[in-house]
């Protein structure tokens, strides 16, 4: 067998030998240190895993944090339209039953005409008698009545 390893040798250049030495060299080479290298490349270290991690739990946290407080804001929200809502209604409410007062108080103004003497007998004088400001007293209940709910 030796024989004919030297026989294929001695028809080889030195250069040629060279270069199969360094291929046989690198290939050496590549096929001890070639799984570590793979390794080494395919695995991420672990501290870095730890904070992939811990910012993943961060980020569900904060993420159900402000779907709590979406939620939050949704309720309030709903919750001020109804008082403004249930406030313009005892507001609109409060305004008819003035405007009833005052119509019927027109009404009475319109009957309630006072017939008065005077010196001469020939004449007589009809006074038509002045709204006791309902309006003004109505509205000055609806303004308390405002501010007291404020409180």
């Amino acid at each position: 067998m030796f024989k004919n390893v030297s026989g294929i040798l001695g028809q080889i250049t030195p250069k040629q030998r060279i270069i199969a030495l360094l291929m046989l060299l690198f290939t050496t080479v590549l096929v001890l240190t070639g799984p570590q290298l793979i390794n080494s490349l395919r695995t991420v270290p672990t501290e870095y895993l730890e904070l992939v991690d811990v910012q993943n739990k961060k980020i569900q946290s904060l993420s159900s944090q402000v779907i709590k407080l979406n939620e939050d804001v949704v309720a309030q929200s709903r919750q001020c339209t109804n008082r403004i809502l249930e406030r313009e209604n005892e507001i609109a409410v409060m305004v008819s039953d003035l405007l009833r007062i005052e119509a019927s108080s027109r009404q009475m103004q319109k009957t309630d005409a006072v017939l008065i003497k005077t010196n001469d007998s020939s004449r007589m004088e009809t006074i038509k008698i002045l709204p006791n400001n309902v309006l003004i007293k109505g509205l000055n209940v609806i303004y308390s009545d405002l501010t007291k709910n404020k409180n």
